[in-house]
């Protein structure tokens, strides 16, 4: 039997609207995903950390790790990722602290603001690749290698 072929040219039409709507909502939603590392540049020093953000279309998560917390990270708390935007917060058990960030084009960076009692700084990270290694909630055990 053949299909009438104005059938299949709406059928291609459905079918690559489809994909145009739910695929840049899934890239953007994984596109931060990976390991990253950087710093905070505060007034008169630089503090280095690593975020690693574990893939997921419904629902990332992830882990920031500061100095001297033996690859203990923090997980990150209200994760939202919007197309290049990035921002969460971690909580230290004394205070919160909030980044938002934007993911360069070229997906290799985030720059953007630490926020924390009241002051902001600004913070860069660049794509790394390797696994996740933070023992937090959510940091995920099993990143596969990039």
């Amino acid at each position: 039997m053949r299909i009438p072929s104005i059938t299949c040219i709406g059928l291609i039409g459905l079918i690559t609207t489809i994909f145009a709507i739910t695929l840049p909502t899934v890239a953007a939603e994984t596109g931060a995903a990976g390991l990253w590392e950087g710093q905070i540049y505060f007034t008169n020093t630089e503090a280095k950390i690593e975020l690693q953000i574990q893939p997921s279309v419904d629902h990332p998560s992830g882990a920031l790790i500061l100095p001297g917390r033996n690859g203990q990270g923090l997980p990150l708390e209200k994760l939202a990722i919007t197309g290049s935007n990035i921002s969460f917060e971690i909580n230290n058990g004394r205070a919160v602290a909030g980044f938002k960030g934007t993911i360069n084009p070229d997906g290799k960076t985030i720059r953007g603001d630490f926020v924390q009692a009241g002051q902001t700084f600004v913070f860069e990270l660049n794509r790394k690749l390797g696994e996740l290694t933070a023992k937090a909630p959510g940091a995920g055990k099993d990143f596969p290698k990039q």
